[in-house]
């Protein structure tokens, strides 16, 4: 009991910490440390593993469980992964591998007059994005339920217990409770003849294939900017961060790393951040 308790109150600290570090306003900061909080202790006290929903910056976001959606509100807007300065208030953005649309409304609270293309090929986590935008009443906003790749059909994609699970992916030793069938399509055929603002990309592993598909389309240079989360040795394959790295430089991007060095040689993926030149 006491160990719970001492557990509890370095939970309460590290909210506190998590609050006071972040780039927001002090009326803000005091919002995150509530959606902590909140989202923290309310699922215990109701003992359940049901959907909850949970109002950030004062938006109303359904999610899966309680996991799932701190894990995305620290490293989207805490740690704020897809934090770009970009001086274009109408902007576009397109996210490939949406979940459940943390990024669509931290995008949404960046850019209000933004449009937005989402991609998100697991049904469930589909689902409640389709909600999440519902609910909020957000605009121009248009969701996909495919898979981006280099090809056109279907696939095997693997997502865990949690319908809603965060790491579906093509890859079977990512997330192997259960294997569903996906329709994909490639990311070229929906770039139109605009020049993008900012692609984010994350999907598990996928962006290889993605990148790929562009590259071969002529459709790498139709965006301005590129926000990619890279998996590192995926599917036990050796790591060829070279390679995918120089596939931008030949397309006239400079690349930043958005973790400091530490972090990306020990964890298995590093938010790259590409700006055309």
């Amino acid at each position: 009991m006491i160990t719970k308790i001492i557990r509890e109150i370095r939970s309460f600290f590290t909210f506190l910490f998590l609050a006071s570090r972040s780039r927001y306003s002090l009326i803000e900061k005091i919002d995150v440390f509530k959606v902590l909080v909140i989202s923290h202790w309310i699922p215990k006290i109701a003992k359940t593993k049901n959907q909850f929903s949970i109002r950030v910056f004062g938006n109303k976001i359904t999610a899966f469980n309680d996991w799932s959606f701190n894990y995305l509100f620290k490293e989207i807007f805490i740690d704020e992964a897809y934090y770009a300065e970009i001086s274009n208030a109408n902007m576009s953005i397109i996210d490939c591998g949406a979940n459940i649309g943390v990024a669509v409304f931290y995008f949404k609270r960046l850019f209000p007059r933004c449009t937005l293309m989402a991609f998100e090929p697991n049904p469930q986590a589909f689902e409640l994005l389709k909600k999440n935008i519902e609910q909020n009443d957000l605009e121009n906003i248009s969701i996909f339920n495919l898979a981006l790749s280099d090809t056109t059909g279907h696939r095997d994609f693997f997502i865990g217990k949690n319908f809603a699970d965060i790491n579906g992916s093509f890859l079977e030793n990512k997330s192997q409770d259960n294997r569903i069938i996906v329709k994909t399509d490639k990311l070229s055929n929906y770039m139109k003849d605009k020049i993008y603002d900012l692609v984010k990309i994350d999907v598990e592993g996928a962006e290889h294939t993605i990148v790929k598909d562009l590259i071969k389309t002529n459709k790498i240079n139709c965006a301005k900017r590129y926000l990619i989360e890279f998996h590192h040795h995926k599917d036990k394959e050796k790591s060829n961060l070279t390679p995918f790295l120089r596939s931008f430089e030949k397309n006239n991007f400079e690349h930043f790393v958005k973790k400091d060095l530490g972090q990306v040689v020990t964890s298995r993926h590093a938010v790259l951040d590409f700006r055309m030149v």
